[in-house]
């Protein structure tokens, strides 16, 4: 299971109301292409020309 499935499980099981977000990239979202730098060293790839998905919605 998952650990976002197993947090909102133990929420649950404690009777505590639980918000389950995304990881915090960066403070600004100017940063976003420090952020597609880092992301692609981390991955070993290329950035793509339309940079990577920030997972911001």
């Amino acid at each position: 299971m998952r650990l976002a499935a197993r947090t909102v499980q133990l929420g649950d099981d404690l009777g505590v109301p639980v918000v389950v977000s995304n990881a915090v990239r960066y403070a600004d979202s100017e940063q976003h292409r420090l952020a597609d730098v880092l992301d692609a060293a981390r991955l070993l790839r290329p950035i793509p020309p339309h940079g990577l998905d920030s997972g911001e919605r």
